[in-house]
């Protein structure tokens, strides 16, 4: 039933407020520049005029907000040197940076000069953040004997610098995770309280715990025609498998939670959906179906936004996951303030 004919229903029952004005969309951006970085694929502040930024092949760098500082790569991270030392994803704390390939790639350090890399092979990372001494993994790994998801888990906490890793949040469907390995559908995030959200994609949910790790909502996705299901038929399977051009055309006909930030508000979810040949986010806080379009859009098929917010301040990276493409566009970093 559409909202006219809803409104009458309610009329012709309880009578019916006047249709919500569209939603605003989100304060126009602060900052918004080119990079010229091959293939970014993450982004954190450091501190209130400076973030880092992983590049899949080059390692992280260092930027300033302003136009005027360069880039400054860092030299404790050493370019990748094929799959399992690329840098997909990115955990930054005051004590510790830890960055993960999409298989077989944990690492972690600490920040003081003379720290050295830890690494600890997992078979697939779908997501990873840090906090103090605590990290928070997505993803399946093996077991002693090579047996994938044996545990059971979907996410784990670790305390680093042991990096023993304890489930936290159990997988329903061992196979909807392999389906959607590397789709980019899951988020984890810590909050600043330590408390943390975890957003599988792959299946249903959205998990929001406390900061000793114990469950304290699972937000229903359906109300946000969110993606909750990565069931694929055969066909499908070999395909989105070999290429990850097909691999992206299936995503585009979801809707998908690209990245969590903190604002003052609370947390939100940052949500990408395809829609008219033009790929748009909107914000929405978590447990809420309040959305506002965010300042920005892309015109490639293949971009994707990875975020972190500082003292109410939200860095965006929208960047392209298939590259080299004629229907692409280059990476953006936007700041904005909602």
């Amino acid at each position: 039933m559409n909202r006219p004919a809803l409104c009458l229903a309610a009329v012709l029952l309880t009578g019916c407020a006047a249709a919500p004005a569209p939603p605003s969309v989100v304060s126009a951006p602060l900052i918004e520049r080119e990079l010229t970085l091959a293939r970014p694929t993450d982004v954190r502040w450091t501190n209130d005029g400076h973030i880092l930024i992983t590049d899949l092949e080059q390692g992280i760098a260092r930027f300033g907000i302003s136009d005027l500082e360069p880039a400054e790569w860092l030299p404790e991270w050493p370019a990748g040197q094929g799959v399992g030392s690329r840098y997909m994803y990115l955990g930054l704390s005051e004590r510790f940076v830890a960055t993960a390939d999409l298989a077989f790639g944990l690492r972690w350090r600490g920040t003081g000069a003379d720290d050295a890399i830890v690494s600890q092979p997992i078979e697939y990372v779908a997501d990873l953040d840090v906090h103090g001494d605590r990290l928070l993994l997505a993803g399946l790994r093996r077991d002693e004997n090579a047996d994938l998801g044996a545990d059971g888990a979907f996410a784990w906490l670790a305390s680093l610098p042991g990096g023993a890793l304890r489930p936290i949040l159990p997988f329903t469907d061992r196979g909807a995770i392999e389906n959607c390995a590397g789709f980019h559908v899951a988020t984890v995030r810590f909050l600043r309280d330590g408390s943390f959200v975890i957003v599988p994609g792959a299946e249903p949910g959205i998990y929001l715990y406390d900061a000793q790790g114990r469950l304290q909502r699972n937000v229903d996705v359906a109300p946000l025609n969110l993606l909750s299901e990565c069931q694929l038929s055969r066909d499908e399977q070999s395909l989105v498998s070999s290429q990850p051009e097909a691999r992206q055309r299936w995503i585009n006909r979801h809707r998908i939670v690209d990245d969590v930030v903190e604002l003052p508000s609370g947390p939100a979810l940052i949500i990408r959906s395809r829609q008219s040949d033009v790929t748009r986010w909107e914000l929405v806080p978590l447990g809420t179906t309040e959305s506002r379009p965010l300042p920005f859009t892309s015109p490639s098929p293949w971009a994707h936004a990875a975020a972190d917010a500082r003292d109410g301040r939200v860095a965006v990276l929208v960047a392209d996951q298939v590259p080299n493409r004629e229907d692409g566009a280059g990476p953006r970093l936007i700041v904005w303030q909602p």
